[in-house]
């Protein structure tokens, strides 16, 4: 296989890894060296520098998101290697090396945990409600089956934000503007109420003037608005005891027409434009056509109380603390609409028929401590141990409805033409005037007609885990780690569906009614086409989603064992080198749209991870270096397939992901120049996939992808960032000019690697300059955002029901620049 480096990014990233390492120490001897800040992570619920930890983890500085500008979860992707991040504040599409849970099921957990303030939450999209006053944001990559949560195969987010301060009065104000329309507003207020006592508030408020132009209902599309609110309170009441209670609520809502057709046929692109004719496919062309009026909007608030004691020398134990954490939270989905043929026809909607709320409550009991050696061997042992519970709720409710009986035949024949069967097509054309007549008939009546289909879930979890991990420094300058997760977990539901929709049949002249129902080569048709048992009857709806009124209670009880075994090298404080082995569980669910009683469940997804890596502080301490290679295989993946027009997940492969990371920062010998770099390599691909859905137009039903690469998955991700700071004395001021050299390689964006729908590798640059007050006192940024102009899709699907036609939903904002503006005051 062929693994050379397919860009300049890449290529110059690596290049600057290796020329730096292959310094030599003379630097030190330099009275000006520069000492690079020791990094503290909380990767393995235990305060360690970040070349202690024995796994592949990027932490990015809080300070470091506000010079940026971070609007959105979604921009830290691009400063950590192997990562992917699509997230709205319903639906979250999160990938560490290749492999990560698609956003097309709301009732799945994610490959891929978050962890906020040492709670687990069990939707990603939680994370949207935590962008500002962050203290730092950790990925780390590969399992996660010893320490945290429910368990997860792939990685973990870990956002700890910033905590109460008892040094004073402090408050700050931040005001960011894009040439977009965003703006944003993030005030904070520290204020120690008395000894032993600090309260912390935060807010971010943000709105935008849309990404999109729906040139149909003449509105923006895709325009964010947030107002989150933030409190968190520390108490210390009495000598080696702690709390930290926090509470927050995040309102957020955007119009969601999300998707733009980016390839109609000749005979689809008339009939759009013959409802709307300002449509057009052009994919660099802001603007998209739909006639629902969808919107998302939720509500994600939250409170945990953290306790922590120092019991010292307890249980001949040098250091043991005592941590217990309880937390609640709520993603509240008022609404989450979908155009379902992204058209300004009126054919198909999908919206909430009620809220949709998830709800999740947990309890975390741990001990961690060091002891110098272990029952009087070794040279130091540490360890961390606990019992975890969780329990959530979910329900949604879902209207799946076809609009009107006519726009539905001419989307067909323009979708279709001569690909309808001949005897069908002819008896809906010939029944069509009639249909429109009695439909109008009984409304007038006040008979409800709709064409609609409900379609309903309600899911209640419950999971228990005892786990524990430690290291035993057996030698000098060796450590066996070791660790185990047993784990407990039961969901139960109830999957339904049920039609009003009025059969086909019924409404058709009896004449026509014979013809279908008795004729030997119109019923196999018929058959083939509703791919349903004669119980679920022959009705729009049945032709549309092969949807089948049913009530299905469903369950899933799983047990895991997850195991983790290493040794680490730690020749010196700060440097160390590790190899681990490890296992990961991803717990089994339901399908949240159950049209029909088929393909309702999905079991677990696991994983097994080899890693060896290695991290170090060269020149000094002027430079550090983190690497690390790895092999995952993925067993019974759980992979979402679109089916009859609506998403179902299947345990239908197995997968495989092979790479490194490479991290790097590096204080030049110039004073005030400093490079920081990251580059991934990660070669997800499935070990067996026989039965994908096949490429729209082949003429198949299914393709084997076995051996090809998974989708929204990057071979190569990298980032190169110089910046140079200058005291301007004259001014009293320090002026900095960074950029920002963002790289991703191809990646497809369905899961039937259509050629289509790859999006090409993309190359963002940013440039921006930043003017502050020696004491950070104010602080002005102002930047040029993706000066390449990149167009960057994260899906492209094929047009409902319209083989050959593609839709798409472009995450990039061509060219902008922005300006940040803080004030902080003491």
């Amino acid at each position: 296989m062929n693994y050379r480096l397919a860009a300049p990014l890449p290529r110059l990233a690596f290049a600057c890894a290796l020329a730096a390492a292959a310094l030599t120490e003379a630097h030190a001897a330099d009275p000006e060296q520069r000492v690079l800040p020791t990094v503290i992570v909380t990767g393995q619920k235990m305060a360690q520098t970040l070349e202690q930890v024995p796994a592949s983890v990027t932490s990015i500085d809080g300070d470091f998101m506000r010079e940026i500008g971070v609007m959105d979860v979604d921009t830290m992707q691009n400063y950590a290697a192997n990562v992917t991040i699509l997230m709205t504040s319903s639906a979250a599409q999160v990938s560490v090396r290749g492999l990560g849970t698609p956003n097309s099921n709301q009732a799945s957990d994610p490959s891929v945990g978050t962890v906020i303030d040492g709670v687990f939450y069990g939707r990603s999209s939680f994370a949207t409600a935590f962008v500002s006053d962050v203290d730092r944001f950790e990925v780390l990559r590969g399992p996660q089956g010893t320490l945290f949560g429910k368990n997860s195969t792939a990685g973990l987010l870990n956002i700890v934000t910033r905590a109460p301060e008892e040094d004073g009065v402090n408050a700050r104000m931040e005001v960011l503007t894009a040439g977009y329309g965003a703006r944003t507003y993030r005030p904070m207020l520290n204020l120690p109420l008395m000894e032993g006592v600090a309260v912390r508030f935060s807010g971010n408020y943000s709105m935008s003037d849309g990404v999109l132009y729906n040139t149909f209902l003449k509105r923006d599309e895709r325009n964010p608005r947030q107002y989150t609110s933030r409190l968190r309170i520390s108490v210390e009441p009495a000598e080696g005891w702690r709390g930290d209670i926090e509470g927050f609520t995040s309102n957020q809502f955007e119009n969601f027409n999300i998707f733009k057709i980016i390839s109609a046929s000749e005979a689809m692109t008339q009939l759009i434009k013959d409802r709307d004719p300002d449509f057009d496919s052009n994919p660099r062309s802001n603007r998209n056509s739909s006639n629902v009026p969808s919107k998302e909007a939720s509500i994600i608030s939250g409170a945990n109380f953290t306790l922590t004691h120092d019991m010292g020398g307890t249980l001949d134990i040098k250091n043991l603390e005592f941590t217990s954490i309880s937390a609640y939270g709520e993603q509240f989905t008022k609404a989450r609409d979908l155009d379902a043929d992204f058209t300004p026809v009126v054919f198909i909607r999908d919206s909430l028929i009620q809220p949709s709320p998830y709800r999740q409550f947990s309890q975390e009991l741990r001990f961690s401590g060091n002891n110098p050696t272990l029952l009087g061997w070794g040279h130091g042992f540490s360890f961390v141990t606990g019992l975890y519970y969780f329990d959530s709720n979910f329900k949604t409710s879902d209207k799946f409805e076809i609009e009107r009986l006519s726009e539905a035949l001419a989307y067909e024949g323009a979708a279709n033409g001569d690909d309808i069967p001949q005897p069908i097509r002819g008896a809906i054309y010939q029944a069509s005037p009639l249909l429109e007549t009695v439909l109008s008939a009984l409304t007038s009546a006040g008979i409800d007609t709709a064409q609609a289909a409900r379609v309903n879930l309600t899911q209640h979890d419950k999971a228990y885990a005892i786990f524990g991990q430690f290291e035993h420094m057996f030698l000098p300058e060796w450590a066996l780690i070791g660790g185990a997760r047993f784990g407990y977990e039961k969901k139960d539901g109830v999957a339904s569906s049920e039609s009003n929709g009025l059969p086909v049949i019924s409404l058709l002249p009896q004449q026509l009614q014979d013809e279908l129902t008795q004729n030997a080569v119109v019923s196999p048709i018929i058959s083939q086409l509703t791919g349903q048992p004669a119980k679920c009857g022959i009705s729009i709806i049945s032709l549309i989603a092969h949807q089948c009124n049913h009530v299905s209670p469903v369950s899933i009880e799983e047990r895991d064992f997850s195991p983790k075994l290493g040794v680490k090298w730690t020749p010196s404080r700060n440097t160390s080198a590790y190899a681990t082995f490890s296992r990961g569980f991803k717990s089994g669910g339901f399908n949240a749209l159950p049209l029909a009683p088929d393909n309702l469940e999905f079991k677990a997804e696991r994983a097994t991870s080899y890693e060896v890596g290695g991290k170090t502080r060269l020149m000094g301490g002027s430079m550090n270096i983190s690497a690390s290679v790895f092999s995952t295989d993925f067993d019974n993946l759980q992979i979402s397939s679109f089916q009859d027009n609506s998403f179902v997940i299947l345990n239908a492969a197995a997968a495989r992901s092979r790479g490194f990371e490479v991290d790097s920062r590096w204080l030049l010998p110039i004073r005030g120049l400093s490079l920081s770099s990251s580059l991934g390599f990660a070669d997800a691909r499935y070990k067996s996939y026989h039965e994908a859905p096949a490429i729209a137009g082949s003429g198949k039903s299914t393709q084997d992808l076995t051996g090809k690469p998974l989708a929204f998955a990057p071979r190569w991700t990298g980032s190169l960032i110089p910046s140079y700071s200058q005291n301007v004395d004259p001014l009293g001021l320090v002026a900095t000019f960074a950029a920002d050299i963002l790289y991703r390689s191809s990646r497809y964006l369905d899961v039937d690697d259509d050629e289509r729908k790859l999006q090409p590798s993309t190359t963002i640059l940013n440039a921006r300059a930043i003017i502050a007050r020696p004491d950070d006192s104010w602080v002005i940024s102002v930047a040029a955002q993706n000066i390449t102009n990149q167009l960057i899709y994260d899906q492209i699907v094929g047009q409902p029901l319209a083989p050959g036609n593609l839709a798409g939903v472009r995450t990039d904002r061509g060219r902008f620049y922005t300006a940040n503006l803080t004030m902080n005051f003491q």
